[in-house]
């Protein structure tokens, strides 16, 4: 999965890294585990993602999907 979102506080190097993490340590876990941590990050960096977007990508982490982002 390819996502161009970054948010201006951030990298796109420090989003890879962070996704990269959750996705290693989160496949095959319920997404209930995986969007407290989605929030958790994006908050982190001032980012700006609504919980529907972040329950998607929670969704995709969980299945094992990697994501790819660029700036």
């Amino acid at each position: 999965l390819r996502s161009d979102w970054s948010s201006d506080v951030c990298s796109s190097d420090l989003y890879q890294h962070e996704f990269d993490r959750i996705a290693s340590t989160m496949k095959g876990k319920p997404v209930e585990l995986i969007l407290p941590e989605l929030q958790k990050f994006v908050k982190q960096q001032g980012g700006n993602v609504d919980n529907a977007q972040l329950k998607e990508w929670a969704q995709r982490l969980s299945k094992g999907e990697k994501f790819i982002f660029t700036s």
